[in-house]
């Protein structure tokens, strides 16, 4: 699970630099889909270590952008 979260937060990392240093703006839903991912991920080792305050709290913001990103995608 560890794996996964270092390769997405990595992916994430390079996909905002490249917005930031380029200014192109169409990468933002993918950069919201993809810390959507993150979260997921982070909240299903939060789950597995007993801290479901946190793990409810990571899935809660996932969700929001996860849509947030998927709106964005079909607008």
């Amino acid at each position: 699970m560890k794996v996964i979260r270092v390769i997405l937060a990595i992916l994430l990392v390079s996909l905002a630099a490249y917005g930031l240093i380029t200014g192109e703006y169409g990468v933002l839903p993918y950069i919201g889909l993809l810390s959507g991912a993150v979260l997921v991920v982070w909240a299903i080792s939060e789950f597995q270590e007993n801290r479901k305050a946190l793990a409810v709290l990571f899935l809660l913001l996932s969700g929001f952008l996860l849509s947030g990103g998927i709106l964005l995608l079909l607008s």
